[in-house]
């Protein structure tokens, strides 16, 4: 690699060249910032859920005969 192509490159760039981009390791590196991304959101929006479920079933009516 240049030196001018090593100022612009990014570190993926420079890690893999000269190696096979091909095999996958490349695009799973490129698209980490991605996958993470989607993966805190799904996370954030089932904690959500289940903390609006439980909230919701808390609210509801006592159903013990004995507290009136």
């Amino acid at each position: 690699m240049t030196t001018n192509k090593i100022l612009t490159a990014t570190l993926d760039d420079i890690i893999f060249d000269g190696r096979n981009k091909e095999y996958g390791a490349y695009e799973l590196r490129n698209s980490y910032d991605k996958r993470i991304g989607k993966a805190l959101l799904a996370t954030g929006i089932l904690i959500s859920l289940a903390i609006g479920v439980s909230a919701i079933a808390g609210s509801g009516k006592s159903m013990n005969p004995f507290t009136g």
